[in-house]
């Protein structure tokens, strides 16, 4: 069968729970909000989107099997995983077992996810192309935010189609059928207690349904996992670098706690002496959760390894964002587009592929054709991303959020970023501060500190010229209005 683990990760928005959006300053216990409302108006064929185009792959992908390709696939899909939680990515060694499957797969150096939040990012991959392109802007300026428009096809509509048996357990509401935002599998479970369900139990639950598929079917089982979502609270037993720190004024181990901490932290009514120690906590919390899972999953893989579930499979695992600790003033996500959030782990597994390390330019929008040329599968004409093996390494990538703190966009292309907030810098929304207006940094500046974005400058130009269509496809779907950096025009 074909097993695909799909690693996402979500914002604190991503619970249709917790998402609300008012436009005055949040009491402590609330979470940012807003009022303008999305329209799922399609766009016409000259606005779709462009840059992002799929072509029938000129090259071999770099899935390359020895033997025959596997004929299953299993997908494991993780929530707000930061990408340097992994050691291949600067971690420091909290996820061994899944550093480990890394290590010994197809895995995608430069990968960028479409968004900073669940369901944008999610269904980007799913559909293999820009939400915008099919008349949707995922929205958390919407409480709840609007579901994916119906009948939009996803991965397991395509694989249903070439015969595939289907399932998947979620633990998160915002991936699900309720949203219309995993569509076309056969059996699907959502977990009664989203973000409080341990890996663990909705892993046994997955094999289950695997174990139930027809004898013979080819198989995709996807498994989309909240944790480690905030609020972070693994077993006590992850926890102990608590304890020499003493006690915080904030339970951390609920959403209205967590979000109250997080509130106080970005208006700073803290000291500086009282906001390090939350912070702390926080951190210390998430790495909890992260090594928790690992365990989980770990454990998981053995049993298995020991049933036969991996062999001739496929097995697909993919991040949707990360988690910022106010590397750029902010904790959670669904924030802004830097590469705390916005950077992705997307590799690919099964006992006859070769490891390997693919250190082009890939997006959200790669993993579907990706995934169906691997298993034989036509990728629809809608797709617009493109397979490994195809991609040029000048295709630009883009992101977009309708976030807690306003519109964000961003382009990557060659060495360069243009990070981009419609919120007029000098009129920021009283819980989003900081990180408004327009800012270009290069790839090589991680941390993303230095702003070289210089309007009479080329790269500004280029970088700003390739975005204008995606501003454009955003304007067409929202009552917002984009302020524009000085020097620059739509």
């Amino acid at each position: 069968m074909i097993l695909a683990l799909t690693l996402l990760a979500c914002s604190s928005g991503d619970d249709p729970g917790s998402t609300t959006t008012p436009t005055t300053p949040p009491a402590p216990t609330s979470q940012p909000t807003g009022t303008d409302t999305a329209t799922t108006t399609g766009l016409p064929p000259a606005t779709a989107l462009t840059g992002d185009t799929a072509t029938t792959p000129a090259v071999p992908s770099p899935l390359a099997f020895e033997g025959a390709p596997p004929q299953h696939l299993l997908m494991i899909s993780i929530d707000t995983l930061r990408r340097d939680a992994l050691a291949h990515y600067g971690g420091d060694g909290a996820m061994p077992w899944l550093d480990g499957m890394l290590a010994d797969s197809v895995h995608l150096d430069d990968h960028m996810a479409c968004s900073n939040w669940t369901m944008h990012s999610t269904s980007c991959a799913m559909t293999g192309q820009q939400p915008m392109s099919f008349g949707f802007l995922p929205s958390l300026l919407d409480s709840p935010p609007p579901p994916v428009p119906a009948g939009t096809p996803m991965l397991a509509d395509w694989l249903g189609d070439a015969g595939f048996a289907s399932a998947l357990v979620t633990t998160n509401a915002i991936f699900s059928s309720t949203y219309n935002n995993a569509a076309g599998f056969d059996e699907e479970l959502l977990a009664p207690n989203t973000r409080s369900t341990p890996a663990a139990g909705a892993a046994a639950e997955l094999t289950g349904l695997m174990e139930a598929m027809p004898t013979g079917s080819r198989r995709y089982a996807h498994l989309h996992l909240m944790e480690p979502h905030q609020p972070y609270d693994p077993p006590v037993e992850y926890l102990s670098e608590l304890q020499p720190l003493g006690p915080i004024a904030y339970d951390l181990t609920t959403t209205d706690g967590h979000n109250a901490a997080v509130y106080d932290l970005i208006q700073g009514t803290l000291d500086p002496a009282e906001a390090a120690v939350v912070e702390a906590h926080m951190a210390i919390r998430y790495r909890g959760e992260v090594q928790w899972l690992d365990d989980q999953l770990g454990a998981w893989w053995a049993d298995l390894e020991a049933a036969g579930w991996l062999d001739d499979t496929l097995v697909v695992f993919w991040t949707d964002h990360g988690e910022q600790f106010f590397e750029h003033g902010y904790q959670t996500h669904a924030w802004t587009l830097h590469r705390e959030e916005n950077d992705a782990v997307l590799f690919f597994w099964a006992k006859n592929l070769p490891a390997s390390a693919h250190a082009g330019p890939t997006s959200g929008i790669d993993m579907v054709p990706t995934v169906l040329g691997a298993l034989g599968v036509s990728t629809p004409a809608s797709v617009e991303g493109l397979p490994l093996g195809s991609i040029p390494d000048d295709r630009p990538r883009f992101a977009t959020a309708a976030g807690k703190g306003g519109i964000f966009q961003a382009v990557v292309q060659g060495d360069h970023k243009l990070h981009y907030s419609w919120t007029d810098p000098a009129d920021p929304p009283p819980y989003a501060l900081v990180g408004h207006g327009a800012f270009v940094y290069a790839r090589s500046d991680d941390a993303e500190q230095t702003d070289l974005f210089d309007p009479t400058d080329p790269v500004t130009q280029s970088l700003w010229t390739a975005l204008v269509p995606h501003i454009e496809a955003v304007r067409a779907l929202t009552t917002e209005e984009p302020h524009l950096p000085d020097g620059l025009s739509l």
